[in-house]
C-alpha cells in the first residue's frame, strides 16, 4: 500500500507543472477521479466484512491462544499482563491517555509532518526563494518520492536480514535521513547559480525519503506486535487519527 501511494507521489508534481495559473485547479480532478475509484473497489473488495466477523475471528484467536500457550505459568503471567495493558477498557476516552498510545501518535505525528513539508512546501521553497523553474523543482520533488517508494520497496527484505530487529533498523534508517537532511540545509544556504547546486540538492532530497521510507512501516510492526489483537484496530486507528494532524501543524511551522 505505501509503495503505490509513493509511485502516486512522484507522478502528481511532474503531472501538476503541466497545469498554469489559469487552469491549475483542473488538477483536483485527479484526486476526485482516484477517490471514486478508490471507493467503489473498497465496497466490492470489503463487502463480506463486518464488525461481528471482526469480533469472532479475534475471538477465536484469543481461544486459540489460551489452548495452544497457556502451558507454564510464565506463560500465564504474560498473557495476564497483556490483558491487563488497558484494563479491559478499548474505549476511546480510555485509550487516548494510555502512554503507548501517547508515544505512538506523537511519532506519527511528526514523521507525517515532515513527509507533508518535504512534500509540499519544499516545491513552493524552491521557486519562491531559489527562484527555480517549476519544470526542474517539480523532478526534486519527484525525487523525494521516489526515493520514498524506493526504500519502501528496497528496505522491507534489508531490515529482516541485516537487523536483529525494527528497532535497530530505524535507527539506521533515521541516521540516513538526518544525513540527508542536514545536507539539504547546507546547500539551501547557498544560491542555485549553478546547476550541479541543485543536482546534488535533489540527491540529498531523494536520500532524505529513502531514508524515511521504512520508519513508518517499521513502527506499525511493532505496535502490532506488542498490542493485544483486540485492542490494535482501536488503538492504531486513534494514533493515526492524532498523528495524522501533523500533515497540517508541521509545514506551517
Amino acid at each position: 500500500m505505501y509503495k503505490r501511494q509513493g509511485v502516486a507521489s512522484i507522478v502528481t508534481p511532474l503531472v501538476a507543472t503541466h497545469y498554469d495559473e489559469t487552469n491549475w485547479n483542473k488538477i483536483f480532478y485527479l484526486p476526485l477521479i482516484a477517490a471514486i475509484i478508490g471507493t467503489l473497489m473498497s465496497l466490492v473488495a470489503f463487502r463480506h466484512e463486518s464488525g461481528a466477523k471482526y469480533n469472532y475471528l479475534v475471538a477465536k484467536s484469543s481461544l486459540q491462544e489460551d489452548l495452544t500457550e497457556s502451558t507454564t505459568d510464565s506463560t500465564l503471567a504474560e498473557e495476564e499482563e497483556e490483558e491487563d495493558m488497558f484494563d479491559g477498557d478499548d474505549s476511546i476516552s480510555h485509550l487516548i491517555k494510555q502512554p503507548i498510545i501517547i508515544l505512538y501518535a506523537s511519532y506519527v505525528f511528526f514523521y507525517q509532518g515532515t513527509q507533508a513539508a518535504v512534500g509540499t512546501w519544499l516545491f513552493t521553497y524552491l521557486l519562491k526563494v531559489k527562484n527555480g523553474a517549476p519544470r526542474q523543482m517539480s523532478w526534486i520533488i519527484s525525487g523525494f518520492w521516489g526515493g520514498l517508494t524506493l526504500g519502501r520497496f528496497a528496505l522491507g527484505p534489508v531490515t529482516s536480514r541485516c537487523f536483529k530487529n525494527e528497532y535497530t533498523a530505524n535507527k539506521a534508517y533515521g541516521f540516513i535521513s538526518i544525513l540527508s537532511f542536514l545536507g539539504m540545509f547546507l546547500l539551501s544556504l547557498f544560491p542555485f547559480k549553478y546547476s550541479i547546486f541543485a543536482i546534488i540538492f535533489a540527491i540529498f532530497t531523494g536520500g532524505a525519503g529513502f531514508g524515511l521510507a521504512a520508519l513508518f512501516p517499521n513502527v506499525n510492526v511493532v505496535m502490532m506486535e506488542i498490542l493485544p489483537e483486540k485492542y490494535q484496530v482501536e488503538s492504531v486507528g486513534i494514533s493515526i487519527s492524532l498523528g495524522i494532524s501533523g500533515t497540517a501543524v508541521i509545514p506551517w511551522v
